[in-house]
């Protein structure tokens, strides 16, 4: 496969990182009936990748992995990976839901699935942050 610049190759391996992610989710979510247990699993798989992938720190680098993307090919597959990590998260949300593990007045399962990709995401940082001093 060619690149166009170091950018394109950068993104391209964020993409990958960012299915690997996702995968990860799939499968700790998986290993579990209740979707109370998958969310709580997908949240451990996310800390353990983070804080044992050199590939997450380049996520980390790259604008859009985690938020708004700039234009760009590249950027916006990146953020589709992010958007089917999400997806995901919110598929065990709307399964504990319906299985009654998780209260089923919580609002909509996206916005859910947002805040707890946020605070765990915090949260690492804090924890990298910690372990780098």
């Amino acid at each position: 496969m060619y690149f166009r610049d170091k950018e394109e190759l950068l993104f391209a391996i964020g993409e990958r990182a960012m299915g690997m992610l996702r995968d990860r989710f799939v499968e700790a979510a998986t290993g579990h009936a209740l979707g109370l247990d998958k969310v709580e699993a997908i949240g451990r798989a996310y800390m353990g990748y983070a804080m044992n992938s050199s590939l997450f720190r380049l996520l980390l680098a790259l604008p859009g992995a985690f938020g708004l993307y700039r234009p760009g090919v590249s950027r916006r597959r990146l953020s589709s990976r992010r958007d089917e990590a999400i997806s995901v998260v919110v598929q065990v949300i709307e399964a504990g839901v319906r299985d009654g593990s998780i209260r089923p007045d919580i609002g909509e399962p996206l916005l859910l699935a947002t805040t707890l990709w946020a605070f765990t995401h915090g949260i690492i940082q804090l924890a990298m942050a910690k372990a780098a001093t």
